[in-house]
């Protein structure tokens, strides 16, 4: 009689523990609910970024291709003459050849007034496929002044400012010029020339390089 009871109770035991195993698996495949209550759905809210179109597709903005096109890339007028009265000539050897040749270079007056208005601005441009940055002519002016030094390094590097100086001036009869005190601080303060000697960064204007760029690339060469 007693084991008749012993292998009812284990019966029951296991009964209850296969219902529980049961009710487990139940619970866990229903997210836990208790399997008398009404089933509940689960929502999962994504966040639609903001640089997404409604076909789900990534709205990409090149601001590379923005800026260049908002710049300002018109040709400038030709610039008021400077007097020749004060022109200074500088001597330099050219690094690789070791010809020296004297440069003359026509110097920008200082301004008479000085007011608390900013005359002198960098304004970048495009130039052969490049952005560069130049400094305005005259005060508050749009004709651009560009730096030979740079024109050197971004588009002629086997070459030597020297020589280029030599090609313009003596070749092609292009001016170059000696930034005024204001010009200089600015360009060396965004580090577009080295020195804050005026005879050692000649400008050109932009203006005769677009005129005459083809013939300096073939000159240079």
């Amino acid at each position: 009689m007693e084991q008749e009871q012993r292998e009812q109770q284990e019966r029951e035991n296991f009964l209850d523990l296969s219902i529980n195993i049961s009710s487990l698996s139940t619970s866990q495949d229903n997210g836990g609910d208790d399997s008398n209550s009404e089933a509940s759905h689960s929502w999962t809210l994504i966040e639609i970024p903001a640089n997404l179109d409604r076909t789900g597709s990534s709205v990409l903005e090149d601001t590379s291709e923005q800026d260049i096109a908002n710049l300002n890339i018109t040709i400038p007028p030709t610039p008021p003459s400077t007097s020749d009265s004060n022109i200074t000539m500088v001597e330099k050897e050219d690094k690789i050849i070791g010809i020296t040749y004297t440069w003359v270079l026509t110097p920008i007056p200082e301004r008479r007034l000085r007011t608390t208005d900013i005359a002198f601005k960098i304004h970048s441009t495009i130039f052969e496929d490049k952005i560069i940055y130049c400094v305005n002519f005259t005060p508050f002016g749009h004709v651009l002044l560009f730096s030979l030094n740079k024109l050197v390094n971004y588009f002629f590097p086997w070459s030597d400012v020297t020589i280029c100086a030599k090609i313009l001036q003596e070749h092609l009869n292009i001016p170059l010029y000696r930034g005024n005190s204001e010009q200089i601080e600015l360009l060396h303060r965004y580090h577009i020339i080295s020195s804050l000697v005026p005879d050692d960064s000649p400008l050109v204007l932009l203006q005769d390089l677009y005129d005459h760029i083809c013939e300096l690339k073939r000159k240079i060469k």
